[in-house]
């Protein structure tokens, strides 16, 4: 796993594998009061895009597990970064049409399969991903009717 963002625990980044996806992009949007469940929608990506993440973060990423790396830009070169930060927008403009809901607590262990978007939760979404801060998982759970 590369991982963009961390607020205890990835909030952004690259997957190897996330259920039935197979090498997903993923970016969380809800999370509970402990944060011990977290809604991540998350998008399937080529192998060589995600190839091209971890070869982007290069020197920056640092290990924080055997398994995971965390993107540090400042030690990252500028093209290195710029074509991670490209990477990037290009995954998160495929969210809205193409990705699925997955709850866990991390992509890197999922156990349920993932959910499909429906249309009605569009305008949720896009404000989840228009917000710095996850959203409450209670009003996802009720949307979503997961308990």
């Amino acid at each position: 796993m590369l991982v963009v963002d961390y607020v205890d625990g990835p909030s952004e980044g690259f997957v190897d594998r996330l259920a039935d996806l197979g090498p997903c992009y993923f970016r969380l949007i809800a999370w509970d009061d402990v944060q011990d469940d977290r809604l991540f929608i998350a998008v399937a990506i080529t192998l060589d895009a995600f190839d091209q993440a971890f070869a982007a973060a290069g020197q920056g990423g640092r290990p924080v597990s055997p398994s995971r790396r965390l993107v540090d830009y400042g030690r990252m070169e500028p093209a290195s970064a710029r074509a991670l930060h490209q990477l990037l927008q290009r995954c998160t403009a495929r969210l809205c049409d193409e990705g699925a809901l997955v709850l866990a607590r991390t992509p890197a262990d999922v156990d349920q399969p993932p959910m499909p978007l429906r249309p009605d939760l569009a305008s949720m979404l896009q404000g989840a991903l228009s917000r710095e801060q996850p959203d409450d998982l209670a009003s996802w759970r009720a949307a979503l009717a997961i308990h």
